[in-house]
């Protein structure tokens, strides 16, 4: 890689993408002493990462180079085939969102045959062992990827990995494509996905999300309104960035089962504060958010036959927002143990004495003592199957 690789923005502090890092949070944060620090939303349908600065990026494979030219800036291999090119173009546009938005994070992958065959649902055909690998390599000697952790295959644990070139960062953000992917997704107990075959409801539930994603992408959506910063494809609002662009959602089901989660993900606005998404404007509209109150909470009482009174989250000698986020933990533990333990982990998060997560699991339960039965019980992957069926029967 050349130094012709790209250029430095005419006017350094207008580079919205040039100050991140990561931190222990779910947000990615690198601090700047005379600037804001922002939070960057994730790309990746694992997650896990996000948690630990330790754990490598996994790669991403849904960007896509937006012209010829700026892979002739970037001198990106040729390669024999259209699926190897098509990985190595994706490739290199996950490594420019990742030198500009996670820089110093190491990038995972797996040189394993099992892993891909499993993914290629969701990566789509080109993305197979063999043409990962030869994509890889040939970024790795052409310099755009660097300081490559090739492992013997065969050897579980960690996965190979590898670094955007920092010089990356040259470049401003280019506006990149982003590929629609598969948008019904099955996940194992584990997290990891799994390759199933098609079903009359799959098909029917693909239609319809693929008739809503259509719908979208066709809708312009902007963010208007005090304290939003927009460059080109990316905008700010205080601490969070996300693009416009981001409309296409897909679905999670959990466990290996259909019955198990199943709600819509991917959306830039799912990635919003609460009190920014009146700022979003669709076709020139405002728009208004319209929500249920309390719907977990009134599905379990319907479950239980019994009225809910009041609002369910005022609990004796807890801020209410930290007593709503302990509902939906305990409500989706497996046991008392691992509600004691889930809920003591988010206390300490929240500033807050994690010994006290027993006495709120008590006070939870003498609250909602009509269906205690329902509290770690891990119910709460029923409840999100539940109301994703009527977020789809409203599509």
């Amino acid at each position: 890689m050349t130094a012709r690789l790209g250029y430095t923005p005419a006017d350094p502090t207008e580079a919205l993408f040039t100050n991140f890092n990561v931190d222990n949070s779910d947000a990615h944060v690198r601090p700047k002493a005379d600037a804001q620090a922002y939070v960057v939303p994730e790309f990746s349908t694992d997650g896990e990462w996000r948690r630990d600065p330790k754990r490598h990026r996994p790669v991403g494979m849904s960007w896509r180079m937006p012209s010829e030219d700026l892979k002739k800036v970037l001198d990106v291999p040729v390669m024999a085939n259209a699926s190897e090119q098509e990985v190595c173009d994706a490739f290199t546009a996950d490594a420019i969102v990742s030198a500009h938005l996670y820089p110093g994070r190491r990038i995972s992958y797996s040189r394993r045959e099992a892993y891909w065959q499993r993914r290629v649902r969701y990566s789509g055909p080109a993305f197979r062992r063999d043409t990962v690998i030869k994509a890889i390599d040939a970024l790795v000697a052409r310099g755009i990827l660097i300081d490559h952790d090739r492992r013997p295959v065969g050897k579980r644990g960690v996965q190979s990995s590898y670094l955007p070139n920092p010089m990356l960062v040259a470049l401003e953000m280019p506006k990149l494509n982003r590929k629609r992917g598969e948008c019904i997704i099955l996940r194992d107990a584990a997290g990891d996905m799994l390759a199933y075959k098609d079903t009359p409801e799959t098909r029917d539930s693909r239609y319809v999300l693929d008739r809503v994603n259509d719908v979208l992408e066709r809708t312009e959506f902007t963010v208007a309104g005090e304290g939003v910063t927009t460059a080109g494809q990316w905008t700010r609002i205080e601490d969070r960035v996300f693009s416009t662009s981001a409309t296409a959602m897909h679905r999670v089901f959990n466990q290996g089962v259909w019955t198990s989660g199943g709600r819509f993900y991917g959306a830039f606005w799912q990635t919003m504060r609460g009190r920014h998404r009146h700022t979003i404007m669709i076709d020139g509209e405002r728009t208004e958010e319209v929500d249920y109150d309390y719907l977990h909470a009134r599905i379990i009482y319907a479950w239980a036959r019994k009225k809910l009174v009041g609002d369910p989250y005022i609990i004796d000698g807890f801020p209410r927002n930290v007593a709503k986020r302990a509902f939906f933990i305990i409500v989706n533990a497996k046991g008392y143990l691992k509600a004691k333990g889930a809920v003591a982990e988010y206390l300490e998060k929240k500033g807050m004495n994690p010994k006290l997560a027993g006495k709120l699991i008590d006070a939870m339960k003498k609250r909602h003592q009509p269906v205690e039965k329902y509290f770690h019980s891990g119910k709460g992957l029923e409840l999100q199957n539940l109301d994703a069926k009527m977020s789809a029967d409203k599509a």
